[in-house]
């Protein structure tokens, strides 16, 4: 399989989980939509070995990667259009012990609360981790989930990322009914109300002309037979509202360590032709992604707390003195329960980590902030908190 027909197979879940989503709320069960999704899943199936690892071409290359995310996220939302919610929860729980308890923890921390807010990022913490970010489409199962969770205990839900709106984006990965939430990428620089109505930060037409020639001095690369399969790891290229985003490694470390490093230095060189002094780019390695912002306007600066503000004051979302819910699960997320925390909120914080100093710091600000390991924890824990029917699954 070419790794175009790959990405382009899965997209076609998109509309498939959209509609699936909007029939699950009414408690149906969809088998026409178990069907579509099956037929996809059975594709990628056939270029997956023993070890579980994708086959694929890309440029010329046949490339073995991993499509984990994909192939078990798929089965679970045919078996939510099979059967429905309780199954999906019940079967996540049987085979994760570690889920089942840790869900509990978060029904109970927060059944029974209404939030004037809850600010979430994605990935990591109610999404799981793709190797290609074109193909992190959100399950069917997370959607319902969160939809349940927002209408019932929310006022404002807000997905606060730092990746893009569009192209692809946010908004176009995303499949919750469009009015369930406040959709904010670029860190918070870009926001969709839940009305449809669009805001965005300052950003000069020198900053933005800089990042579209950096941008595209990267797709030069792509067009060469060495470093194009990078246009399909991780995040590949993101290009968001005041910087953008080169993805160099996955999430799992597939990519052989010197081709990786070699990608990477070539990244920096089109950095150092375009800015040789330095006055235009900020620079931040990732781990796995470099992050480059437009210098100027604090565009370097700017972090998800000043999205969460930036989110707050055009969504109309109050703060002082009111129950906000922040969930996270890397350094990044931080800053937005310290804004909540310096806002004079009445904080409540969940994080999705397994790093014991990332939890500590986390609790510096929070001292009651819950941790949990996987993002499953939250995203179920979230469902049964506003469930009637959470008795069933719970042993008190």
């Amino acid at each position: 399989m070419h790794i175009d027909q790959f990405v382009e197979r899965h997209s076609e879940s998109i509309s498939i989980r959209r509609d699936l989503v909007l029939r699950a709320r009414n408690g149906k069960v969809c088998p026409d939509a178990a069907g579509a999704l099956a037929s996809i899943l059975r594709d990628i199936e056939s270029s997956v070995d023993a070890d579980g690892n994708l086959h694929v071409e890309i440029a010329g290359n046949r490339v073995a990667t991993r499509a984990d995310y994909e192939r078990t996220e798929l089965a679970r939302d045919i078996r939510l259009a099979e059967s429905g919610m309780d199954d999906v929860v019940r079967d996540v729980m049987e085979q994760y012990p570690e889920i089942s308890s840790e869900s509990y923890m978060v029904a109970e921390r927060l059944g029974g609360r209404q939030f004037e807010a809850c600010f979430t990022d994605r990935d990591g913490t109610v999404n799981g981790y793709s190797n290609r970010y074109s193909t992190s489409v959100q399950p069917a199962h997370v959607a319902l989930a969160l939809d349940r969770y927002a209408l019932a205990a929310c006022r404002h839900f807000v997905i606060l990322t730092a990746g893009p709106l569009e192209g692809p984006g946010i908004l176009d990965l995303s499949v919750l009914p469009p009015s369930t939430a406040v959709f904010a990428a670029s860190k918070g620089r870009q926001i969709v109300l839940a009305d449809g109505a669009r805001r965005e930060a300052h950003l000069s037409n020198e900053q933005r002309d800089a990042l579209q020639t950096l941008a595209a001095a990267i797709e030069t690369l792509y067009e060469t037979e060495r470093f194009a399969p990078f246009r399909y790891v991780g995040s590949g290229l993101q290009a968001k509202f005041g910087e953008c985003s080169v993805a160099y490694q996955d999430w799992q470390s597939n990519c052989p360590q010197a081709l990786s490093q070699a990608f990477r230095a070539a990244v920096e060189e089109q950095i150092r032709r375009i800015d040789a002094d330095g006055r235009i780019f900020h620079l931040e390695d990732g781990g796995r992604d470099l992050e480059i912002s437009a210098l100027g306007a604090d565009a370097a600066s700017f972090d998800k707390g000043d999205g969460l503000r930036f989110v707050a004051e055009h969504g109309g979302i109050d703060l002082s003195g009111r129950s906000i819910l922040v969930c996270g699960d890397t350094a990044s997320d931080l800053p937005m329960v310290r804004c909540a925390d310096e806002s004079g909120a009445s904080l409540e914080t969940v994080f999705v980590t397994r790093n014991d100093d990332l939890a500590a710091r986390v609790r510096a600000i929070d001292p009651d902030a819950l941790c949990v390991t996987r993002y499953e924890s939250l995203v179920l824990g979230m469902y049964l908190a506003v469930m009637e029917e959470t008795h069933e699954f719970m042993v008190v």
